[in-house]
């Protein structure tokens, strides 16, 4: 029985796995693209406060919410081009 089969299984509140582990899941289409939708959404909310909050040398955060940003978009634009 493979690790995903004993985890649906067994009686636990939650299981953590990578990205890579979920995308490789036989899920239906649109919870793979809600889950990057709603992933997406904190950094789209947060930059904009960051950047009005920025200080010098607190270029960090700012960075870091681009990434996870154009990761996420990134993902999306994947999952658009396996549909179609």
């Amino acid at each position: 029985m493979g690790f995903f089969s004993r985890m649906a299984a067994s009686d636990r509140d939650a299981v953590i796995i990578s990205r890579s582990g979920f995308t490789r899941l036989a899920l239906p289409e649109n919870t793979l693209e809600r889950t990057c939708r709603g992933e997406l959404r904190t950094p789209r909310q947060a930059l904009p406060r960051e950047k009005d909050s920025y200080r010098p040398g607190n270029r960090l955060p700012v960075k870091r919410l681009e990434t996870a940003k154009r990761d996420g978009e990134n993902a999306l634009e994947k999952l658009a081009a396996e549909e179609g």
